[in-house]
C-alpha cells in the first residue's frame, strides 16, 4: 500500500510543491474502503475477517515517518470507525513487514529479544536474537509504530497489530496457506550474502531464513527502509528509485557512484571493491528489478519465487511441522513486484508438484506510462483458506479499460469454488461502488504517472 508515498494512489497527492498531503485521504483510499464494507457487509458469519497486511504498508524509503503515519490513520479512520458495528476488521492486525517498511520489524525484533531475556535465569547462557519469528503459531509480537498510530485514534483502545516475519503460514484441514512478502524472490535482497559468496567462495551458503534475513538484514534496512528519513538526503533517494525504473539512467548512476568510490578510496580494495559492489547491483537491479519489467509478471519465470519457497521455507516449515504432514493444496500469497496475478505454479522439492500462487500488486505508479501489468488487489480468504484475488485495478492507457475483477488460481473456470462463486456474484464492475472505484483510480493513475515523468526529466 506504501501509506505516505507520493507514487502511492492510497496516499493523497498535494498541491503545489507539496507531494502529499495525508491529512484527508485519497479518492482511491475511499473507495477501496467502500468496496471492502459492500463485500464484508454479505459475510454469512458474524465474525470480523481478520487483515493481514502482507509489507510495504508504511512507505519509509521514499517517505517520512509523520507522512506515513497520516496516510495509515487515514486508513485506520475509514476502515475502522468509531462504532463497533461498523469497523471492518478484527481487533487483531497480523503485519508482515517487506522491504520498505523493514525496520517495523528491527524495532519488533528487539522487543521479541527483550521479552525473552526476562524470562531466563541471570546465570544463563544468553543466546543470540533471533532474525525471524515463527511461522507456525507465531508468538504475539507488537509493533511500537503501527500500535502508536492506532492510538492517535482513541476509540481503538482494543486493537492492536501483531508483528509476523518474514513469513506466515495458517493450516487447515485440507489446505496450506503461506503469506509473505516476496522481497527475498529477488537477488538484490540479499546482496550481502551474494557478495560474501564472491570474496570468500569456499564459506557455506545460507539456507535458512534465520541466515537470509541475518546476513542481510542491515542491507535491508538500510537501502529500502531508512533513507526516506535521512533528512536533505530523502528525496534524492527518491530520485534514485524513480531512476531504477529506467535501467540505462540507473546504470549510468552506478556507474558514475562506482567511479567516485574508486577515486575516494584507491588502492587495490577500494578499486576491487568498488568494482565488485557495482557489477552486482548493476546486475541485479538495473537489468533485473522485477517492478523495472513491465513485459511479463514474472520476467524470470517464477525462478526466484522457487528458490525462495524451495530452501528457507521449506526448511522454515519443516522444523515446526515436526513431522506431522500437510495438504498437497498449499497456496502462497505476496505482493512487493508491483504486477498482481493468480495462477498455479509447478514447484518440485516442495510439498507439492504445483501450488496456487495470488500476488496482490503494489497500488503505486512505477513507470511515466501505464502498463497493463501493473495494479493491485485484494487477496481473500474463506474459512476453508479458500483463496480469491480481487483484481482493483491493472493501469491502462484508457480509462474504460478499469474495472473490477475476481480470480482465482485453479480450478478451471468450469469448476470454480464455492467462495470464487459468492464474491464473484457479490461483485459488479459497472455498478457502485465498484465502478466508482474504477473511475477514482484511473484519474490518480493518470496524475501520477505525469508526476513521475517530470521527476524523471528532472533527474535527467
Amino acid at each position: 500500500m506504501h501509506f505516505g508515498a507520493a507514487n502511492s494512489v492510497l496516499t493523497n497527492l498535494g498541491r503545489g510543491d507539496d507531494a502529499v498531503d495525508p491529512s484527508v485521504p485519497s479518492d482511491v483510499l475511499i473507495q477501496l474502503i467502500n468496496c471492502l464494507r459492500a463485500l464484508i457487509a454479505e459475510n454469512s458469519m458474524d465474525i470480523k475477517p481478520t487483515l493481514i497486511l502482507n509489507g510495504d504498508i508504511f512507505e519509509f524509503a521514499l517517505s517520512t515517518d509523520n507522512l506515513a503515519a497520516m496516510a495509515f490513520q487515514r486508513f485506520l479512520e475509514l476502515a475502522m470507525p468509531r462504532a463497533k458495528n461498523d469497523r471492518l476488521f478484527a481487533p487483531k492486525i497480523v503485519y508482515i513487514p517487506g522491504n520498505h517498511d523493514h525496520h517495523l520489524w528491527e524495532s519488533a525484533r528487539e522487543i521479541q529479544y527483550a521479552n525473552f531475556l526476562t524470562t531466563i535465569p541471570s546465570e544463563q547462557f544468553v543466546e543470540e536474537p533471533w532474525h525471524t519469528t515463527k511461522m507456525i503459531d507465531p508468538t504475539d509480537v507488537p509493533s511500537l509504530f503501527a500500535d502508536a498510530v492506532i492510538r492517535r485514534c482513541d476509540w481503538l483502545s482494543d486493537v492492536s497489530v501483531m508483528t509476523v516475519y518474514p513469513n506466515l503460514a495458517i493450516i487447515g484441514d485440507t489446505k496450506l496457506i503461506v503469506f509473505t512478502h516476496g522481497h527475498f524472490t529477488e537477488e538484490i535482497y540479499s546482496l550481502m550474502s551474494t557478495l560474501a559468496d564472491t570474496m570468500f567462495p569456499e564459506r557455506a551458503r545460507p539456507t535458512t531464513t534465520h541466515q537470509w534475513e541475518a546476513e542481510n538484514f542491515a542491507w535491508i534496512d538500510f537501502f529500502w527502509s531508512t533513507m526516506g528519513r535521512s533528512g536533505p538526503v530523502g528525496p534524492d533517494v527518491e530520485l534514485i528509485y524513480e531512476m531504477m525504473q529506467d535501467p540505462n539512467k540507473f546504470g549510468g548512476f552506478v556507474g558514475e557512484t562506482a567511479s567516485t568510490l574508486m577515486k575516494m578510496y584507491g588502492g587495490g580494495f577500494g578499486r576491487h571493491f568498488g568494482w565488485v559492489l557495482a557489477i552486482l547491483v548493476r546486475s541485479m537491479v538495473a537489468g533485473r528489478l522485477e517492478r523495472a519489467q513491465p513485459k511479463k509478471e514474472l520476467s524470470d519465470d517464477g525462478a526466484g519465487l522457487r528458490r525462495y519457497l524451495q530452501v528457507p521455507v521449506l526448511g522454515q516449515l519443516k522444523e515446526e511441522l515436526n513431522g506431522r504432514s500437510v495438504s498437497e493444496d498449499i497456496s502462497v500469497v505476496f505482493g512487493h513486484t508491483h504486477k498482481p496475478f493468480q495462477q498455479m505454479m509447478k514447484m518440485e522439492n516442495f510439498f507439492a508438484p504445483y501450488i496456487r500462487v495470488y500476488n496482490s500488486g503494489g497500488w503505486v505508479v512505477d513507470r511515466p506510462r501505464p502498463q497493463s501489468l501493473y495494479g493491485g488487489a485484494v487477496i481473500l480468504l474463506d474459512e476453508h483458506l479458500d483463496a480469491v484475488s480481487l483484481r482493483m485495478y491493472n493501469e491502462s492507457e484508457q480509462s474504460t479499460d478499469y474495472s473490477v475483477a475476481v480470480g482465482a488460481a485453479g480450478p478451471p473456470p468450469n469448476s470454480p469454488s464455492l467462495f470464487f462463486s459468492q464474491i464473484n456474484s457479490l461483485v459488479k464492475p459497472q455498478s457502485s461502488p465498484w465502478s466508482d472505484f474504477s473511475k477514482a483510480v484511473a484519474a490518480a493513475v493518470v496524475a501520477h504517472t505525469r508526476k513521475l515523468a517530470a521527476a524523471l526529466s528532472k533527474g535527467s
